[in-house]
């Protein structure tokens, strides 16, 4: 199900289902930073959020129209005592970094993955929206 402004998420009718999701979002690169210093403040977060997880990456992901791009895999338990996943990829054009994170329970990852993909594939990174016009007053 397409979420507007937020990305996409699975559907269950089980309130207690753990769901798959994929949320899209945006940061502003720090000034003075490369994105793999931001991606080393986001460990830093993740690692304090979920002590126990599990973190691989970044490694080079490339994406069309970016000037660069990497990947972050976190895995941590939940209190149910399943693994997640959380698949992020990071792309940045500028100052603009664009954030994709899946997350989805790990014995589902094969099921949700080409979903996951089609949906990144169809994603692309837009030029910034020109400036309004300047409203002249009446």
């Amino acid at each position: 199900m397409i979420v507007p402004n937020l990305g996409a998420r699975q559907f269950s009718q089980d309130p207690r289902a753990i769901v798959s999701s994929i949320v899209l979002s945006h940061d502003p690169l720090p000034p003075g930073k490369t994105l793999l210093e931001y991606m080393t403040t986001q460990r830093t977060m993740i690692a304090a959020s979920y002590p126990e997880a599990q973190i691989a990456g970044p490694q080079p992901s490339p994406f069309p129209n970016a000037e660069e791009g990497f990947l972050l895999l976190v895995r941590h338990r939940v209190p149910m005592g399943m693994d997640m996943l959380h698949v992020q990829n990071y792309v940045r054009v500028g100052t603009w970094i664009g954030i994709v994170t899946l997350t989805v329970a790990e014995p589902m990852l094969r099921t949700i993955r080409p979903d996951h993909d089609a949906f990144v594939k169809g994603l692309c990174i837009l030029p910034p929206e020109p400036p309004a016009p300047p409203q002249q007053l009446q």
